[in-house]
């Protein structure tokens, strides 16, 4: 079984995080070596970098390490470190998705109400004639249909480094924006479908009306804008923890 840690930062307690989770947290620059961890299974506190030792080539502080290696540490032992096996076309390791979304079933109540509204229709209408109940029926499975399709065509993405749209079914579109480059975050929300938290979440880079992504008629609208905000406050606190490190180097 992985060996899991608590992270200390800024007097909070963050985790418990696996070996792997750890790792791609020194990978993105989210947790530090000079940060603490406590290993839950001896509840020993010792630096991250005492425990995962940092392979690279030298580079600063302030930028992003290369590699970061895990290896078993026992207490009172050194890290050990091993060089990464070389392979033939290294593959991106997948990134954390912190939000994946469509947009939400309320938005199509008005196609919900004429499904059923046709399949009462052709309920009654059978009494007269089988074919009116079998295209009433037939109608309300194509609008159903429909509903499943459009709204699978759109999908939401937040992960530590962008928010995303991705539209479309065979052919796919995407825009995307960088998590800290993004200056404004407006939610709309309008009719009945706002008082169920149904909006649209905004996000520009720039000030001014231009919109580079939209989360169009996203549930939790609100909580989604919050989302983003907490990990824009992370990527600064960590922007502002890797200068500081830079500076007393």
């Amino acid at each position: 079984m992985s060996r899991q840690f608590y992270i200390l930062r800024h007097g909070k307690k963050e985790g418990p995080l696996t070996e792997e989770e750890v790792l791609d947290s020194l990978d993105l620059g989210d947790v530090l070596p000079d940060d603490d961890c406590i290993d839950i299974k001896t509840g020993r506190t010792r630096r991250v970098g005492d425990v995962f030792q940092i392979v690279g080539s030298g580079s600063p502080p302030t930028q992003r390490p290369a590699t970061a290696i895990s290896s078993p540490v026992s207490p009172g032992e050194p890290p050990l470190s091993r060089q990464p096996k070389p392979t033939p076309k290294a593959q991106p390791k997948p990134r954390k998705l912190l939000y994946f979304g469509h947009p939400s079933l309320l938005t199509y109540w008005r196609s919900f109400a004429l499904g059923i509204a046709v399949a009462l229709g052709g309920y009654y209408g059978s009494s007269y004639t089988g074919y009116l109940g079998l295209a009433g029926w037939l109608s309300a499975s194509l609008i159903l249909i429909y509903i499943l399709i459009h709204r699978s065509s759109r999908d939401y993405f937040v992960s530590p480094l962008r928010v995303e749209v991705v539209d479309g079914i065979f052919s796919k579109n995407s825009k995307e924006v960088r998590i800290e480059d993004i200056r404004a975050i407006n939610v709309k929300t309008r009719g009945v479908t706002g008082l169920l938290g149904v909006g649209t979440v905004e996000f520009a880079s720039a000030g001014g009306e231009a919109i580079d992504v939209a989360f169009v008629n996203v549930g939790r609208a609100h909580k989604v804008k919050q989302l983003v905000r907490r990990v824009q406050d992370k990527t600064q606190q960590n922007h502002q923890g890797a200068a500081e490190s830079g500076l007393s180097a």
